[in-house]
C-alpha cells in the first residue's frame, strides 16, 4: 500500500464518501467548489497538526500548544466540538430510526430512534457492553 491509500484512509470516512456520492447525483458539479474547499481545509489543517505533534519541542498537547497562541482558542476548539459532536450525535440517531422504519416498514422513526438510543444506554450502563468487546 502506497502513501495515497493511507492518506485516503485517514482522511475519507464513510460519511464523506456518502456525501460526495449524494451531492454530487443531487447537484451534479455545482457543488464541487465546496468539496475542494473542504479538502483544501481538512489538509490544512491535519497537515499542521501531524506536523505540530512530531516536531513540537515542548512535549505539549496540540490543545496547549493552541493555548500557547491564544488562550480562547481551545476554548472556541472546545465549544465548536461540543456543538458538533451533538449535532453529528443526533443526525446519527435519527438516521438509524429512519433505516429501522425503511427496513422493517412499520412504526415511527422517532419510535425506532428512542428503542436503538435505549438499547445503546443499557450495553452501556449496564456493563453489557464490555462482554461484546474481544
Amino acid at each position: 500500500m502506497g502513501p495515497g491509500i493511507i492518506v485516503a484512509l485517514t482522511w475519507l470516512g464513510a460519511g464523506d464518501l456518502i456525501d460526495s456520492a449524494v451531492a454530487g447525483g443531487s447537484y451534479g458539479y455545482s457543488l464541487m467548489w465546496a468539496m475542494v474547499i473542504a479538502l483544501f481545509v481538512r489538509f490544512i489543517f491535519v497537515s499542521i497538526v501531524a506536523k505540530y505533534q512530531l516536531c513540537n519541542q515542548h512535549g505539549e498537547s496540540v490543545i496547549a500548544g493552541f493555548k500557547r497562541l491564544h488562550p480562547w482558542i481551545p476554548i472556541f476548539v472546545g465549544i465548536v466540538a461540543v456543538f458538533f459532536g451533538h449535532f453529528y450525535c443526533s443526525y446519527m440517531v435519527k438516521g438509524i430510526g429512519e433505516a429501522s422504519l425503511k427496513l422493517t416498514g412499520f412504526g415511527e422513526p422517532w419510535l425506532w430512534s428512542v428503542l436503538w438510543v435505549t438499547f445503546a444506554a443499557m450495553l452501556i450502563f449496564r456493563g453489557t457492553y464490555k462482554r461484546l468487546e474481544v
